[in-house]
C-alpha cells in the first residue's frame, strides 16, 4: 500500500477489536467473513460498481483504487 494510512493493521485500530480473536484467527483477514466479504474480487467489483452509482463518477484528480 502507498500510504502509512493504507498500511495499518487491523489490530492497531478499536475497529475489530476482539473480532479476531472470538473468531479464533491470527488475524481479522483469516476470520470467514472478511475473506468471502472483502477480498472476493467479485464482491469487491459489485461493490465498486454500486459506490460509483451512488455516488457518480470520480471528480478529475480523485483517486481511487479500481
Amino acid at each position: 500500500m502507498p500510504t502509512a494510512h493504507e498500511r495499518r493493521c487491523c489490530q492497531s485500530t478499536n475497529i475489530v477489536d476482539g473480532k479476531a480473536e472470538a473468531e479464533g484467527v491470527p488475524c481479522i483477514t483469516l476470520q470467514e467473513g472478511c475473506q468471502v466479504n472483502c477480498l472476493n474480487i467479485h464482491v469487491l467489483e459489485t461493490s465498486f460498481y454500486e459506490y460509483k452509482h451512488d455516488y457518480g463518477p470520480r471528480e478529475e484528480g480523485q483517486q481511487i483504487h479500481e
